[in-house]
């Protein structure tokens, strides 16, 4: 919190309860008197007045109470088969403490293997930049839960070829406009905009960069590491300019990965990779398919998902496809013959 001449205020990363709901998150952004909060459960900001008063419809939670609490909860195997299957991600510091779970999961959302080139435009350009076509390549990570480990450890972790992630926050600032400005209050906001939306004007803010490696399947890092580090791994194990989070697999259960097309009238074609799984999908045609009196034009469906074989049984969680909205599921049939 920091208190000024004119009252006190949250500041960025207080963890805060709704005193409605009993809802937690942490403040991501503080702008123009606003506080932008990242709610636990959800992927969602919500927006609240930046001022601490007894009106306030949100507190402020001891960071401390929350890192004790999960302090109390240790990884273990059914632990991370749960949060599998819910496709969270969570990740256990060297100090004891945890990153917010929200938004590691929400980072770990965003890898994909291209690159992608820094902007040729001036900061302040208004107009659209038109970027090359590139087909990129996503992946998912089946494993939920990560632990910090020293860079050295971490480079002989590299050179084995075994699984890593480098992880990294940065804070970002832009100039506030000129206080003569005229802007919204906090009371038109919530008319226009409600209680949740994006943050238009946020002048702080902090980015999430993540990158996984495997020889296995390759290099995969998001938007926000591609911009701020460098591709060559050797380089990031001796990084100073930005501290850099090496992580393991606490846990870690064998999978395989797998692209499938499903056509309309429900044949199945696995393939060996993901650009063949999307040139068979763009060559498979639609199909009529008649239920009783009506017909309709009926797409084929492209699947990427992964098979992990848990403590419990083996379990499918897609991340493309007709279920890739629901929760890992358990494989109780054969799987489908393939061709």
């Amino acid at each position: 919190m920091e208190t000024t001449v004119d009252g006190t205020f949250f500041q960025e990363e207080d963890y805060v309860r709704i005193k409605s709901t009993g809802e937690t998150g942490r403040v991501n952004a503080i702008a123009g008197g606003v506080a932008y909060v990242l709610m636990d459960t959800t992927d969602e900001s919500r927006v609240f007045a930046a001022y601490i008063d007894e009106d306030a419809a949100i507190e402020r939670v001891g960071a401390e109470n929350t890192t004790e609490v999960h302090n109390s909860i240790p990884f273990s195997a059914q632990l991370s088969e749960q949060w599998l299957l819910e496709r969270s991600y969570h990740a256990q510091l060297l100090n004891g403490k945890e990153l917010s779970v929200a938004t590691f999961t929400e980072t770990m959302k965003g890898l994909i293997d291209i690159a992608v080139p820094r902007s040729a435009q001036s900061a302040e350009s208004r107009l659209p930049e038109e970027q090359p076509r590139q087909k990129s390549s996503t992946f998912s990570v089946p494993i939920s839960t990560w632990q910090e480990i020293t860079p050295a450890e971490a480079r002989i972790t590299y050179q084995q070829g075994k699984p890593l992630l480098f992880y990294s926050e940065h804070t970002w600032e832009h100039e506030q406009e000129e206080s003569g400005v005229w802007s919204l209050n906090r009371d038109m906001r919530t008319i226009i905009y409600g209680n949740t939306f994006s943050q238009p004007g946020a002048t702080v803010g902090t980015a999430y960069a993540v990158c996984y490696h495997d020889t296995r399947h390759g290099t995969f890092s998001n938007v926000a590491w591609k911009t701020r580090f460098s591709s060559d791994a050797d380089q990031l194990f001796d990084h100073h300019k930005q501290p850099i989070t090496f992580l393991s697999p606490s846990t870690e259960f064998p999978f395989t990965t797998h692209y499938t097309v499903i056509a309309p009238d429900g044949h199945v074609t696995e393939y060996p990779g993901h650009v063949a799984a999307l040139e068979g999908f763009e060559s498979t045609p639609m199909q009529e398919v008649t239920h009783g009196n009506t017909a309709r034009l009926v797409a084929p469906h492209f699947c990427h998902y992964h098979e992990v074989t848990c403590p419990s049984g083996i379990y499918r969680l897609e991340f493309f496809g007709p279920r890739m909205h629901e929760q890992g599921y358990k494989l109780t049939e054969q799987p489908l013959a393939l061709v």
